[in-house]
């Protein structure tokens, strides 16, 4: 009975744990919703997905500097190798005032090998009242980052 216990328990983990969970860094570029032409330097971003199915993000620059909060959101999978996020981030001025938030809708696309992605973004841009300011779309590419291992 402990046997059946045991392997029942490994097999649930093992099925709770994504691919795409872990940290990873990414570059996307600003594309024409229509079109998906990009523009500019893109930015860098770092995000971290939870098996709970939370995420985390932070942008390392763009261009213009766009001073934001970590960004906050949660991922579902929405088809083998594809998943599905959302992440809201706060905006500041040069001062550090609050000036209103982006949502970013996210479709990632793992690789074969799992250490790839690609991204197709939109962004929303909202005032501090939560009115729509503007609307964007991008695309990207993600390499995956291995995590340092604690010493003993």
């Amino acid at each position: 009975m402990a046997a059946v216990l045991a392997a029942t328990l490994s097999a649930g983990a093992r099925a709770d744990r994504a691919p795409i969970v872990g940290a990873w860094k990414s570059h996307i570029y600003a594309a024409d919703c229509e079109s998906g032409d990009t523009s500019g330097d893109g930015i860098y971003s770092l995000h971290t997905y939870f098996a709970d199915g939370k995420l985390a993000e932070i942008g390392m620059g763009s261009s213009p500097v766009l001073p934001t909060t970590l960004g906050l959101g949660t991922w579902k999978k929405a088809g083998k190798g594809v998943f599905a996020s959302t992440v809201q981030v706060g905006i500041m001025d040069a001062d550090g005032n609050y000036q209103g938030y982006m949502v970013r809708d996210r479709m990632t696309t793992l690789a074969r090998d799992k250490q790839s992605l690609e991204l197709q973004v939109r962004v929303n841009l909202y005032n501090t009242d939560g009115q729509l300011l503007s609307s964007n779309c991008g695309q990207g590419t993600g390499v995956r980052l291995p995590l340092p291992t604690p010493l003993s």
